[in-house]
């Protein structure tokens, strides 16, 4: 029981690292397009 709780925290601290990612991704993105229909 104790290695799934360990194996899930894996889980959830990955998850977060890729919502991370994908979340700075998308701001750059968002920042580009902003750009590009103000200029």
């Amino acid at each position: 029981f104790q290695k799934m709780l360990e194996n899930e925290k894996m889980v959830i601290v990955v998850a977060d690292y890729i919502a991370g990612m994908t979340d700075r991704y998308a701001e750059k993105l968002f920042t580009k397009f902003s750009e590009l229909r103000r200029g």
